[in-house]
C-alpha cells in the first residue's frame, strides 16, 4: 500500500562500525528511544517518519515471528514552550504494539526467500469490518513487498 511507504529494517545494538551498514541506518536510536530498547536481546528498528509513528522496534519471538512496538518520538528542546514541570529532555510514546511475519515463498528453481513481511494486530478491524484471514499476504493488515 503506498500510503505505508517503504521500510528498512536496521539491526540494533548496531554492527561493529568496520562493518557495511544500510542506508538509513546510521542513526537510528534517538535519545528518545532508549528507554523503550530492550538491551539484552537483538532487535530491528525501523524509521518511519509517519504522523502517527516514527520508529518501529521489532523483536524476535519464535521463528520468523518477531512482536512490534510503534514509537512516536518527541525531541528535545521545545522551542517557544511554556515553562513546565517537564525536564525538557527528548521522549518517546508507544501507541500501539501488534506482530509480525516474514514470509518466505519459493518459485520454480529458486531457492527460499524472503517474499515479504505481514503485519498483524497492528490497526484493529473496527466495527462492522471482519479481521483479515488466512496466512501470509492475504492474512496480513499491512504488506510490505520484499525490495532488493
Amino acid at each position: 500500500n503506498p500510503a505505508y511507504g517503504q521500510l528498512t529494517l536496521c539491526l540494533y545494538p548496531p554492527p561493529h562500525p568496520s562493518e557495511p551498514r544500510l542506508k538509513g541506518c546510521d542513526d537510528i536510536t534517538p535519545e528518545a528511544l532508549q528507554p523503550l530498547l530492550n538491551k539484552s536481546a537483538p532487535a530491528f528498528i525501523a524509521t518511519w517518519p509517519k504522523v502517527w509513528l516514527t520508529h518501529l522496534l521489532i523483536y524476535h519471538v519464535s521463528g520468523n515471528k518477531f512482536d512490534v512496538i510503534s514509537a512516536l518520538t518527541f525531541p528535545a528542546p521545545f522551542p517557544n514552550a511554556p515553562e513546565t514541570d517537564d525536564d525538557g529532555r527528548p521522549f518517546a510514546v508507544t501507541p500501539g504494539a501488534g506482530f509480525l511475519e516474514f514470509i518466505f515463498g519459493k518459485h520454480a528453481g529458486e531457492t527460499e526467500h524472503v517474499e515479504g513481511i505481514a503485519f498483524r494486530g497492528v490497526w484493529g478491524a473496527g466495527v462492522g469490518v471482519k479481521e483479515p484471514k488466512g496466512e501470509g499476504r492475504e492474512g496480513a493488515e499491512v504488506w510490505f513487498d520484499r525490495v532488493g
